[in-house]
């Protein structure tokens, strides 16, 4: 701060000022008001009042975090291109061809058979396929590096092909896709191998590298999305800015350069991990003896989905509605809401943290349990309000308010927002979003649906089978805890997991009877605990 004003007037008595380097957090919010992303930029060339910026990890924290060092010296590396205000190198673009008749096709089918692996991406109109209108607009192939063909289909309006034509190219395709003697690679394959089987009928077999997964396994902490491992791996960072406009919304000759780099970008990619993976024949054992084969697994059982009883989700939302509706009017009616009003002439909201605080805290007098991180005010979160609910009525209210209303916004909108025509939830699941190795879901969260006491509103009852199929249940029972147990020789550990683990735990720790210790005890302070 005290410094600040001078260093401006450095960089505005520089008139053939080219660049700016932050090295680090506090550049970054000094000079941008960017705070603390320093990580997600680094090595992203940005436009802040009309000054080139280059943002890079700062020395100190790759000397603290040694993984870190190549892709450091990488964004170092960047800095001769970003003076001339862009990180793409011209010379790094490979050789792109759109496929417009059958001739060049046929050339191009014969190549990629006889190289034996091809990369490939698709660009669709949507994120998922289960709509009427969902249509592939393009699909790229790369079958060497620097080099990219791609076919545009018959639904795209840049389509030049006769419906014979297309019928030919959609049979080639097709015998390509699934021959099990040519590679496949792709980033993320499951989405494309989705839309694939959704739009034509397509099975992409024999799938052998996927650079999302790969990536993963090399590094769980780095970005593996496509356009930042582009970064890393060549000299094209940043390309996508030339595109105008969401891709999904696009089908033009842009959108179809777009799709060529990016399936190019992919092909090296896959070159320059192959050798990395394959060097350690135990990650190469994971990826292409597990992931792979799971990720087409989870692939077909995003397709398949769960059906949802919209019945039982009516009758949930309907049930949350009023007892929310009846826990306000129970608000209401406490002293301390009643004084409040009076005094502040407006309606309570027991959303507001503000009126929240003035009310628990002023007018309850209730003991400040901690602050919030950023303001420093005293918190009003439901774990304060857990532990107040025993001291105030209104605070025990307000932690059954609080649970309904988060039920109401998370699992019903969640549900209603994420069905599907077919009456299905098709949720998204990830192998590559933890460090644990575990499957992840989004879209919605299928791994994180109430149940036991938790399911306030029985929303669990909405998930049903198929007419003359089953739901069956696995739970593998903390198989972490058990295998840590077995490897560590540990017989404390044994014996407390032959009943509930995490309730032994939060005992001893809170020296309590097992049997006394509370549902919220067992969760927050044993489970979290143990793991």
């Amino acid at each position: 701060k005290t410094c600040y004003s001078r260093l401006m007037n450095d960089v505005k008595s520089m008139p053939n000022l080219k660049l700016i380097v932050l090295l680090g957090n506090i550049p970054l919010q000094a000079f941008c008001g960017i705070k603390g992303g320093i990580l997600k930029l680094s090595g992203k060339l940005m436009q802040h009042n009309r000054y080139n910026v280059l943002p890079i990890m700062h020395p100190a924290y790759v000397l603290r975090n040694q993984d870190e060092l190549k892709t450091f010296y990488d964004h170092i590396n960047r800095i001769p291109n970003a003076l001339d205000g862009s990180i793409v190198d011209p010379e790094d673009f490979g050789e792109y061809e759109v496929i417009n008749d059958l001739a060049r096709w046929e050339f191009f089918r014969r190549e990629i058979r006889l190289a034996g692996t091809f990369a490939f991406d698709i660009e669709t109109n949507g994120l998922k396929p289960y709509f009427e209108d969902s249509k592939i607009k393009c699909i790229g192939i790369a079958y060497k590096e620097r080099h990219a063909i791609l076919i545009p289909t018959a639904e795209s309006i840049m389509s030049p092909w006769s419906p014979e034509d297309w019928k030919i190219i959609l049979k080639d395709l097709k015998t390509l896709f699934e021959s099990r003697h040519i590679r496949k690679v792709a980033q993320n394959a499951k989405f494309d191998n989705l839309w694939l089987r959704k739009v034509y009928g397509i099975e992409v077999r024999n799938a052998y590298w996927d650079t999302k997964i790969a990536q993963h396994l090399l590094n769980e902490n780095a970005s593996n999305s496509l356009k930042d491992m582009v970064w890393s791996y060549t000299k094209l960072g940043g390309y996508e800015a030339a595109l105008q406009g969401k891709v999904q919304d696009l089908d033009n000759e842009d959108l179809q350069r777009y799709c060529m780099i990016d399936v190019d970008c992919t092909y090296r990619i896959y070159k320059k991990q192959e050798p990395q993976i394959m060097a350690d024949p135990k990650l190469s054992f994971i990826l292409t003896n597990l992931l792979v084969p799971v990720s087409q697994v989870l692939s077909k059982m995003e397709e398949n989905g769960i059906k949802i009883d919209m019945s039982i989700v009516d009758e949930c939302e309907k049930k949350a509605d009023e007892t929310i509706e009846g826990l306000l009017v129970k608000v209401k009616q406490e002293e301390s809401v009643v004084d409040w009003e009076r005094d502040n002439e407006v309606d309570f909201n027991p959303n507001s943290h503000t009126q929240l605080r003035d009310v628990l805290f002023k007018y309850e007098g209730l003991p400040i349990i901690k602050e919030t991180s950023k303001t420093k005010l005293p918190s009003t979160d439901r774990e304060v309000l857990e532990e107040l609910a025993n001291k105030s009525n209104l605070c025990n209210l307000l932690v059954t308010y609080s649970i309904y209303s988060s039920f109401r916004s998370k699992s019903i909108n969640e549900i209603r927002e994420n069905l599907m025509p077919d009456g299905k939830i098709h949720t998204t699941y990830w192998l590559t979003n933890t460090v644990t190795g575990r499957t992840a879901s989004d879209k919605p969260n299928l791994q994180n649906i109430p149940k036991g006491e938790k399911d306030v509103l029985e929303i669990r009852r909405a998930f049903i089978a198929e007419p003359e199929c089953l739901l069956v249940e696995f739970d593998y029972n903390q198989h972490e805890l058990r295998v840590m147990a077995e490897l560590a020789n540990d017989d404390a550990l044994r014996k407390a997991l032959e009943g509930d683990v995490h309730r032994a735990t939060a005992a001893s720790i809170l020296k309590k009877k097992p049997e006394d210790v509370t549902p919220t005890e067992r969760d927050k302070v044993g489970k979290v605990f143990n793991f």
